[in-house]
C-alpha cells in the first residue's frame, strides 16, 4: 500500500484534533448548524435542512453519526459495526470534536479534488 492510499484509509483530522483548526473549534461550539449545513451542502445535501435537523435535541446527534458514516464509506476510512458503537461514543461524549472531525475531513477532500482537478 502507497504512502498517499494509507493516508486516504484516516481521518484527516485526529479523534481529538478540533483544537488544531481554532477557528472551525469555535464556530462548531456556537453555530452547530452552520458547520452541519455547510459539510452536508459539500456532501450535495440541502444545507437548510441539516440546519434544521441539527436544532432537535438526539436527531443532531443522530444526523452527525450519519455524515460520519457516509464521510467514512466515501474516504474509505475502516468502519464496521464495533466502530460504530465507538463512533456513537465519541459523538455523544464530544459533539463538537466529532462534528469538527467530519468537516475538517470533507473539506479537506474537496480541496484536494480542486488541487488534483486543476493540475
Amino acid at each position: 500500500m502507497g504512502e498517499g492510499e494509507a493516508e486516504a484509509n484516516q481521518w484527516k483530522q485526529g479523534r481529538w484534533g478540533c483544537f488544531d483548526n481554532c477557528a472551525l473549534c469555535i464556530v462548531t461550539a456556537c453555530l452547530p448548524w452552520v458547520v452541519i449545513g455547510k459539510t452536508a451542502e459539500k456532501l450535495d445535501k440541502s444545507c437548510c435542512l441539516y440546519c434544521l435537523m441539527v436544532t432537535v435535541p438526539y436527531l443532531d446527534i443522530y444526523t452527525t453519526l450519519q455524515l460520519r458514516r457516509e464521510v467514512r464509506e466515501r474516504d474509505g476510512i475502516e468502519g464496521g459495526s464495533n466502530r460504530d458503537d465507538h463512533e456513537c461514543l465519541f459523538t455523544l461524549c464530544c459533539y463538537i470534536c466529532s462534528l469538527s472531525q467530519v468537516a475538517t475531513q470533507v473539506s479537506y477532500q474537496g480541496s484536494r479534488l480542486r488541487t488534483m482537478i486543476s493540475s
